[in-house]
């Protein structure tokens, strides 16, 4: 069992969250139904990994739980939903219409731990797309980055984040060396960068 000990329940309750509140429910509730972590009545965030090949990726889903928790329970604003997803895609589509090239959304990797790809471009080789809204989607590029690596699996994994400040200076620096690469937004370089990358690697 992958475990920390209601840490998160206890930091976000000294910093005036609220770990009882509607949004923490329904939190925990899609947690239980789309991931192996689970929220306890004792307030935990915990794992159960019935193989050693799902320790590590369990391991980061249970930190992905407790930053999302923390946020959700500390929140007191309504979030302005960011258009950051849909200008991504929308260079994603234009370029596989200009190459010709193999395009999914939403697509769950072949990985343990169910961790889905914003976008993967190509099929044997692909280009997968992790679009970092947030420090925990930069984690999830990582984790994809290095169960790829560690099951040797052929794919190019790019984390594209919209600023620094949205996934934090820290975690997108850490993310040049846990990801083949991770890139700050720009609807040109970003274009170019990529299909670059199609004319180089993806297939």
């Amino acid at each position: 069992m992958i475990d920390e000990n209601g840490e998160t329940s206890l930091y976000a309750s000294l910093n005036g969250g609220d770990i009882e509140s509607e949004a923490v429910e329904r939190w925990a509730e899609e947690m239980s139904q789309l991931s192996p972590v689970q929220f306890t009545d004792d307030e935990r965030i915990i794992a159960f990994a019935n193989s050693e090949k799902l320790i590590a990726p369990y391991a980061f889903r249970v930190a992905e739980a407790a930053q999302q928790l923390f946020a959700i329970a500390t929140s007191r604003y309504d979030r302005q939903v960011s258009d950051f997803k849909e200008r991504v895609k929308q260079v994603i589509k234009e370029i596989s219409v200009e190459t010709n090239m193999a395009w999914e959304t939403e697509v769950e990797l072949p990985i343990a731990g169910g961790l889905k790809a914003d976008h993967v471009l190509g099929k044997d080789s692909p280009l997968i797309i992790i679009t970092a809204t947030s420090a925990t989607r930069l984690l999830e590029a990582e984790v994809i980055y290095m169960q790829y690596r560690a099951e040797h699996k052929p794919g190019y994994v790019l984390a594209v984040a919209e600023n620094q400040n949205a996934v934090g200076k820290k975690q997108y620096e850490r993310a040049a060396y846990y990801t083949d690469r991770a890139v700050i937004y720009n609807p040109n370089a970003f274009r170019q960068f990529i299909i670059n990358e199609v004319a180089a690697n993806v297939h």
